[in-house]
């Protein structure tokens, strides 16, 4: 499992977070969303001299109390900045960045350099007599990309002022380390997107995603979000915190195939595949079924046995299933944990849970819990899916799953 450390930008606070946290979280990760001084419910502990170097302050201690080791670190809009700056002083404790829609910038940039001229003085022209910039909660919320009423409902009244040094301090003049990084664009914007420069320049290696929401992604589009966070997270991210994993074990497929299981000689393909099954699980547990059985081989052998139905045979019947269970689902995300991933030839094959929350016929979210097989075959150079199979947990086992 992966450790996450969930950064927000100005005028939000910890709580903007809490529909990506619960999903991780019931997927087995250990999740961190830190209010910055000065904002939220610690707005009463700002001052004069909030800046930028306090909310790095205020990562960096949470990373060294808490012993956060192998960190994602995941920075959104202005929590760009305090990202990059805890990087430069805590890389040991890092395993990747995220940028979630985020400034990026370089050393000695503030933010403010980063914005057109007439933007960066607009926001000092709403600077109160405390030093911080306030907002118009209902026209910042037009500017993100916020529509939904209910959402507009949650937001305004937890949207405070931001400290101006926060945007106009530069970062020190100090590298910034080599680290894996992904720049996920949100495209959903009514006006000017301040941010389509640093997606642009997003060029390998960094990792690139794009999601058509609002600049808020993490309250619009959460399963968007929880599904390139699971993707960007390395192999390794969060070891020190994960349980020892089960021991090397060989399996029969197939006759002659023996394969056998492996977490640090996963072929490029088979990676990426991988990902591209967390990313589907994630739109299934949304309500959309359709990424998940594109991954299916068109194969007569194709099977599915349990958790999803009772067992079926061949290509139509298998994703007919799944687009029946999807269109059950609503507002959610699966996250898969593989514990062993084997592979010989053109045949691979893992072994893990699916968690997440998961809204069934329109009834509340409640967390799911699946242990489940999956066996892939490489089929004109892609490796597709050929068989499931999954079951519940002892309730023991299934972290308050019911």
């Amino acid at each position: 499992m992966s450790t996450f450390v969930l950064v927000h930008g100005g005028w939000h606070g910890g709580w903007c977070w809490r529909r990506v946290a619960t999903p991780l979280r019931a997927a087995g990760h250990e999740v961190h969303i830190p209010t910055l001084t000065g904002v939220g419910e610690r707005a009463h502990l700002g001052g004069p001299g909030t800046g930028l170097g306090t909310h790095v302050e205020d990562v960096v201690t949470l990373l060294e109390r808490a012993d956060v080791r192998d960190a994602v670190l995941v920075g959104h809009s202005s929590g760009g900045a305090v990202v990059t700056g805890v990087a430069q002083r805590a890389a040991g404790r890092i395993a990747a960045l995220v940028y979630l829609d985020a400034f990026v910038p370089q050393p000695g940039q503030s933010v403010l350099d980063l914005l057109p001229p007439a933007r960066a003085d607009h926001f000092r022209s709403l600077v109160d007599g405390a030093g911080q910039v306030v907002l118009d909660p209902e026209a910042a919320l037009d500017g993100w990309g916020v529509r939904d009423p209910a959402d507009r409902a949650w937001m305004a009244p937890r949207l405070t002022p931001y400290p101006l040094r926060a945007l106009a301090d530069p970062l020190p003049d100090l590298p910034v380390p080599d680290l894996p990084r992904t720049y996920v664009h949100c495209t959903d914007k009514p006006g000017a997107d301040a941010f389509a420069r640093f997606a642009a320049a997003a060029a390998p290696p960094w990792r690139r995603e794009v999601l058509a929401t609002g600049h808020d992604a993490m309250i619009t589009d959460p399963a968007g979000v929880v599904r390139i966070l699971a993707a960007a997270a390395p192999a390794t991210a969060g070891g020190a915190h994960r349980p020892p994993g089960p021991a090397r074990r060989s399996v029969d497929l197939e006759g002659d195939h023996r394969m056998t299981s492996s977490t640090t000689t996963v072929p490029a393909d088979l990676t990426q595949a991988l990902e591209e099954l967390a990313a589907a699980l994630a739109a299934m547990g949304a309500g959309d079924p359709a990424p998940y059985a594109a991954l299916w081989a068109d194969s007569p052998d194709a099977t599915l046995f349990g958790a999803w139905g009772p067992i079926e045979r061949g290509h139509h019947a298998v994703t007919t299933t799944f687009r029946w269970v999807g269109a059950r689902f609503s507002g959610g995300a699966l996250v898969p944990r593989h514990d062993v991933v084997g592979h010989s030839g053109d045949l691979a094959y893992t072994v893990g849970t699916e968690h997440g929350l998961v809204s069934v016929d329109g009834g509340e979210q409640r967390p799911m819990t699946l242990r489940v097989t999956h066996v892939l075959r490489r089929v004109d150079g892609r490796w597709r899916l050929v068989h499931r199979h999954a079951d519940f947990p002892p309730p023991d086992q299934r972290g308050g799953d019911r």
